[in-house]
């Protein structure tokens, strides 16, 4: 994680029978800690296999938040 609370997370998403890859993620957490936020910066040509083969591809972009709540 950077001064400014930037971050990224390289990754993909695999099963025994199932994966898709890769997938890149930039994120930034709040100054007060309590919000997270991930967005893609560009989208990302993700391959998905099934038991091994390549089946297709596809074009992803995601974004999420998350707001940790008050105890």
């Amino acid at each position: 994680m950077s001064v400014d609370r930037r971050f990224a997370l390289d990754g993909s998403c695999t099963s025994p029978v199932f994966s898709v890859a890769p997938f890149r993620i930039q994120g930034v957490i709040g100054s007060d800690k309590k919000v997270l936020v991930f967005a893609d910066t560009e989208p990302t040509i993700e391959k998905l296999t099934i038991d091994g083969n390549l089946v297709g591809e596809r074009i992803c972009i995601a974004m999420a938040t998350d707001i940790k709540a008050k105890k």
